[in-house]
């Protein structure tokens, strides 16, 4: 069985693009007119942070945030735009280029029709903390290279089982890019570091090219490396990053935090109404990929999808558990995305969308999303 699907069409990219300028602009018109068209005011928490790192650089406290999207906002920069509305351009240009891959992937994995081609990218964007793709965070960044490291590497097994004169050629350009987007995705937030291994899942679940596949993921870990390195000779202490995280936000890692109650109590609801919320869509997101294990034994390619989604959304909760945060909604968007590209894989979307409780939960989600983009952009912490 093919990596990727023999019905894949090979039709232009146009469209795609199109379609990807089109769902950022409706983002971005959503969450504009939900806090009164207060474009500066998108900026806040982890954003004003990212802005500060591209201007002044790398000091006390912000070692705590990766360099991948300091870099691209700088890059902003030096077209002529002030650090402000860099970090903002910054988050929207990577998001441009989420919504190119993941319109890809969808049509590389199965055909779809107009409405299912609609509808799959509007389900992703209610999820709550979506808005997040254009509000300077670093999500869009992660989600894009997320997105294409799984495209890449799907195109450089399929490419593998060619004999072709031009397959050699075309699996070093397809390796090329999986090392560029692993090294993007794991200098942009630190769970990038084990989603690099997805080449060397896939291949190990393949049973084939698992060489080629670990050096690949080995050598996508170049963003991380670069980072670490960078810390030892500026600061004169590679495991700044960490402490900065622990003395900061008290965020710690622990690799068996279910066996401390502190952990139970972090994942019940609490707090504040929307706190409550995105814990309960939390609890809900977990308990609804356990029912859906089932599923993805229909191929080796949900295997890999699977295990990602699973180390993904494991690592973000061991992170959390023994810290300050009282949500972890856009922590959960790259398990959402992965979540519904097996889905898309499976063939199952239009079982999901033409389900009627659907478009009612889409509409909660969409009604609660604005909720969270009024507190937002007022000051408050939602995710």
């Amino acid at each position: 069985m093919g990596v990727l699907s023999d019905e894949r069409p090979r039709s232009s990219v146009l469209p795609l693009w199109a379609g990807a300028v089109g769902w950022l602009s409706l983002q971005l018109v959503w969450v504009l007119l939900a806090n009164g068209g207060k474009y500066a005011s998108l900026v806040q928490w982890d954003a004003a942070w990212y802005r500060d790192i591209a201007e002044k650089g790398y000091a006390g406290a912000n070692v705590a945030f990766f360099p991948a999207f300091p870099l691209l906002t700088r890059a902003v920069m030096v077209m002529g735009f002030g650090a402000h509305s860099a970090v903002l351009v910054a988050s929207q240009l990577a998001a441009l280029f989420f919504w190119f891959y993941f319109l890809l992937l969808l049509r590389s994995l199965r055909r779809m029709s107009p409405a299912y081609q609609f509808g799959v990218p509007l389900a992703f964007a209610m999820l709550p903390g979506a808005f997040h793709l254009v509000s300077g965070y670093s999500e869009p960044l992660f989600l894009a290279m997320l997105a294409g490291l799984v495209y890449w590497t799907h195109r450089f097994f399929e490419q593998a089982e060619h004999s072709a004169p031009t397959a050699g050629r075309d699996l070093v350009a397809f390796g090329a890019l999986i090392v560029l987007h692993a090294g993007v995705l794991s200098a942009t937030r630190i769970v990038g570091v084990p989603l690099a291994a997805y080449p060397f899942i896939l291949a190990l679940i393949l049973r084939r090219d698992v060489g080629r596949a670990f050096a690949l993921s080995a050598a996508g870990l170049w963003g991380f490396v670069a980072y670490l390195m960078y810390c030892h000779f500026h600061f004169g202490n590679w495991t700044i990053y960490w402490q900065a995280n622990r003395a900061g936000w008290g965020v710690g890692f622990d690799l068996a935090p279910w066996m401390q109650r502190d952990f139970y109590l972090h994942v019940l609801p609490q707090g504040n109404l929307v706190e409550i919320l995105g814990r309960v869509l939390t609890l809900l997101t977990a308990v609804g990929l356990i029912f859906q294990i089932r599923y993805f034994r229909r191929s080796d390619r949900s295997y890999g999808l699977a295990l990602s989604i699973l180390a993904l959304g494991l690592l973000a909760e061991t992170v959390l558990a023994k810290s300050g945060m009282s949500s972890m909604l856009r922590y959960l968007l790259p398990v959402h995305l992965l979540y519904f590209l097996a889905i898309q894989e499976q063939g199952r979307w239009d079982a999901v969308l033409s389900r009627r409780w659907v478009l009612v939960a889409l509409v909660l989600l969409g009604v609660f999303q604005t909720v969270l983009i009024i507190r937002y952009c007022g000051g408050g912490w939602v995710s």
